[in-house]
């Protein structure tokens, strides 16, 4: 089965993001905690993969959906607010 991405197979696309604090990750290569920066590689790959016509639909799928799937409020941007977004 081939999946169809704008016939809305997939609903989310998410990673297994992991936060380090600088202490584990200053330090020579060999010692530091390992993984990467993945939200550059995750956009990037769903945007090979669906294409730029699906754009909107990649950007819903990496934001709001995730929210929406588990419950969490989306946020707002507005003055006064707690700023939380991502620039592509």
């Amino acid at each position: 089965m081939k999946v169809q991405f704008e016939k809305g197979d997939i609903d989310a696309i998410v990673s297994n993001h992991f936060a380090h604090d600088q202490e584990c990750k200053q330090l020579e290569f060999d010692i530091a905690d390992f993984g990467i920066i993945n939200l550059q590689t995750s956009f990037s790959a769903a945007l090979k993969s669906f294409g730029n016509k699906n754009l909107d639909r990649i950007i819903s799928a990496m934001t709001s959906k995730p929210r929406k799937i588990v419950g969490l409020e989306i946020p707002k941007i507005e003055i006064n607010q707690k700023a939380n977004l991502t620039l592509f």
